[in-house]
């Protein structure tokens, strides 16, 4: 009789830590979804307001002058552009914390996939009057791996780093490979990252003390995103910098996607 009481006591302790471990996953992402409400709630109010204020000074006087009503029109532009990236964002977030992105990964020419990722980037870089340039040397023709979630990666970093650089310097993507894998790097002639700040960069959230050049926002989510993808396709990601030297972000992938 005793055995069979222990026995439930047993059975009955071990429930209760399984309860209360689930409690406190439940509790997290409570307060995960409350962050993301905060941060979607605040990112969102200043564009709107924006386009708000846009919208009443084109019914105005300076609504039928050509100038002034492309000025203004362009300036909506870029405030529905800043809310659909953190919309994005967001989504992207949600999804690889439930665990919904799927890839779909393939053989791809690096080459090819390179020049098809350029131009978007390449037409940022060169509003800020910035000069982006690409070289690849691959020895393998082909590498395996999800070409939208990848160009997503490149052109978060890219941006990024025309973000952080003035007019007058250069970014360069390069491509290449060896015994770790395909490895993707971004340089840029920027301002550089304090030494302190390069631990937060990959978390969600994490906003460093530098100040965009031109004042461009973001979301603090783009590299935590940029992190899930390489890491999805096995791959390491990281970056080198200091103050005033610019920065090189890097990602590996391996040859084989690791099993799901």
């Amino acid at each position: 009789m005793y055995r069979e009481v222990s026995s439930l006591q047993r059975a009955l302790l071990q429930e209760k830590r399984r309860l209360a471990e689930t409690n406190e996953r439940l509790r997290a992402l409570d307060e995960h979804k409350d962050r993301l409400l905060g941060i979607a709630a605040h990112d969102l109010r200043s564009p709107l307001a924006g386009i708000e204020s846009v919208a009443e000074l084109l019914k105005g006087p300076l609504g039928g002058d050509a100038t002034e009503r492309e000025k203004w029109l362009a300036l909506i532009v870029t405030a529905c552009r800043t809310m659909r990236n953190l919309i994005n964002s967001l989504l992207d977030v949600a999804k690889i914390q439930q665990g919904k992105i799927d890839l779909d990964p393939r053989p791809v020419d690096v080459g090819d996939f390179v020049a098809s990722v350029i131009p978007l980037p390449r037409r940022i870089c060169e509003a800020k009057g910035i000069r982006l340039t690409a070289a690849v040397s691959c020895q393998r023709a082909e590498h395996v791996f999800d070409t939208d979630r990848i160009g997503q990666v490149l052109n978060n970093l890219i941006s990024n780093a025309a973000k952080f650089s003035n007019s007058g310097t250069s970014i360069r993507l390069e491509a290449s490979d060896g015994p770790e894998g395909l490895t993707f790097a971004v340089s840029d002639e920027g301002l550089g990252i304090r030494a302190d700040d390069i631990p937060k960069l990959f978390g969600e959230f994490q906003q460093t003390l530098t100040k965009a050049t031109a004042g461009e926002k973001g979301s603090g989510l783009g590299l935590a995103i940029c992190k899930r993808l390489v890491e999805l396709h096995g791959g390491r990601i990281g970056v080198e910098s200091a103050p005033g030297q610019g920065s090189r972000f890097w990602f590996t992938l391996p040859g084989e996607l690791p099993d799901a």
